[in-house]
């Protein structure tokens, strides 16, 4: 995770589009191979499970080797939590998961860079309400209040993980007197995790600060959906794909894999890579034979997981400063953004953004939600009747798709190596990728995703 001066996390959730495939460059194919060759020995067949990120690309890497692939995607679409919404007319990409490219050095960067087109000049400010006043950042960190924030956010994200007291980041802020009035620490934190303060572990946040090696900078495509990016990358895998398949049972008893899905019918192979969500895997809805090991059972208890959502709000005229980067104000929705910043004319558009706690009850309003989230804008424009100028809306809930059953994974208090047992094989013959299995800092993005596979890849190749 980068330093926060250049990373928060909207700045680590926002997250690829519909093009003919493109032939993968040789420079990108042997950016996106491991340094050192595995040394195969294995040749035979391997089923994937979901056709998000991950399951993608491990199955670009596996055809590219010649290896018999079979890729079986419960929804309807590809891409799992990336995903556009379509139907707006914008001339920019409205993304309902995954919204940025995390870092300047990853195998997702260098893609987005040949696939994706011009990225977006960042010339946006942060603004927050200061009590009556929506301010610029700079006018807001005078605060003493949000500079002490500010400072245990920045302390947090240096910190030697070895020091951090292994609670909640509530806790870790009563503890060391840091006042937060204006919901502004959850925003930057537990919102940006993609949970709230009260869930989100401390000593985790700063482990996966230590382990971010994926560079600088936050990056959003200017014109190009990011779901483009994936197909892209991926043309041999977006091909073996088999939609509207859900899995309800794995059985790894005997020699190779048999897998059923929710119509009866039995897939086999010889290995099974598994790229569900942690909230599908605690579901129970897929069922494991021989049940999966304790160690396992363990980490998916251990790994936090939960509702969030995305509710795009389209406005017939702007109201807010023109250069608004990131909105904090207070009320139920840590954080707002406008990715329609920098376009003159408009269409005007606010993402809403939200986790936790505040994600469940307003998941719970149903399409009541919008009303509720466009009464908070109220009061901090003065003039503005962010009712009367609103259009259109979409509420993206991720907690209650099915197939994924929230947004991405983040630590918990007590959570420390429980990636390592998620991530581990099963008998040789069960693997498992998804930025939740990421080891090294890089969970909840789509390059640590893509950098899961790769190594379960590795590790397929190897058995």
């Amino acid at each position: 995770m980068q330093p926060l001066s250049t990373l928060t996390r909207r700045q680590l959730l926002q997250r690829l589009a519909v093009a003919s495939p493109v032939v993968l460059a040789p420079s990108l194919l042997s950016a996106c191979q491991h340094d050192e060759d595995p040394k195969p020995t294995f040749s035979g067949s391997v089923i994937i499970i979901g056709a998000g990120a991950a399951g993608l690309y491990a199955g670009q890497l596996l055809a590219e080797r010649g290896l018999t692939v079979t890729i079986l995607e419960a929804s309807d679409a590809i891409g799992g939590r990336i995903k556009p919404l379509e139907g707006w007319g914008t001339p920019f990409p409205l993304e309902l998961g995954a919204e940025e490219v995390h870092g300047n050095n990853s195998h997702w960067y260098r893609a987005a860079q040949q696939f994706g087109g011009a990225f977006k000049a960042d010339n946006t400010t942060d603004y927050q309400r200061i009590r009556l006043d929506v301010v610029p950042e700079a006018q807001a960190n005078q605060d003493p209040d949000v500079a002490e924030v500010r400072s245990f956010v920045a302390w947090l994200d240096e910190a030697n993980p070895a020091t951090v007291p292994d609670v909640s980041v509530n806790q870790l802020a009563a503890q060391r007197g840091v006042l937060d009035t204006s919901n502004l620490l959850d925003a930057l934190l537990g919102n940006e995790y993609g949970t709230d303060n009260q869930s989100l572990g401390a000593r985790g946040v700063a482990e996966g600060s230590q382990a971010w090696t994926a560079g600088e900078g936050n990056y959003s495509l200017a014109s190009t959906p990011l779901l483009q990016v994936l197909r892209s990358l991926c043309p041999q895998a977006v091909d073996k794909v088999q939609l509207s398949t859900p899995v309800v049972a794995i059985n790894y008893r005997d020699g190779g894999v048999r897998v059923a899905d929710a119509r009866g019918q039995i897939y086999q192979a010889d290995r099974c890579l598994i790229t569900t969500s942690v909230g599908v895997l605690r579901s129970g809805n897929i069922e494991f034979t021989p049940a999966l090991p304790q160690v396992k059972q363990d980490a998916l208890r251990l790994i936090g997981f939960g509702p969030g959502m995305k509710i795009l709000l389209r406005f017939s005229s702007r109201f807010w400063p023109a250069d608004l980067g990131s909105l904090y104000i207070p009320g139920a929705v840590p954080e707002f953004w406008s990715p329609s910043t920098g376009q003159d004319g408009g269409p005007y558009v606010l993402t809403a953004f939200v986790h936790g706690t505040e994600a469940a009850s307003l998941s719970a309003m149903g399409a009541d939600a919008v009303d509720y989230v466009v009464g908070q804008l109220f009061g901090s424009f003065p003039g503005a009747n962010p009712r009367g100028l609103l259009v259109s809306s979409h509420i993206e809930d991720w907690g209650k798709n099915p197939y994924i059953r929230g947004t991405y994974s983040y630590p918990l208090p007590g959570g420390t190596g429980a990636r390592n047992g998620l991530a581990a094989p099963v008998a040789g013959k069960l693997f498992f990728a998804g930025e939740a299995t990421h080891t090294g800092g890089h969970f909840g993005t789509v390059h640590g995703a893509v950098e899961t596979a790769e190594r379960a890849v590795a590790e397929i190749l190897r058995s």
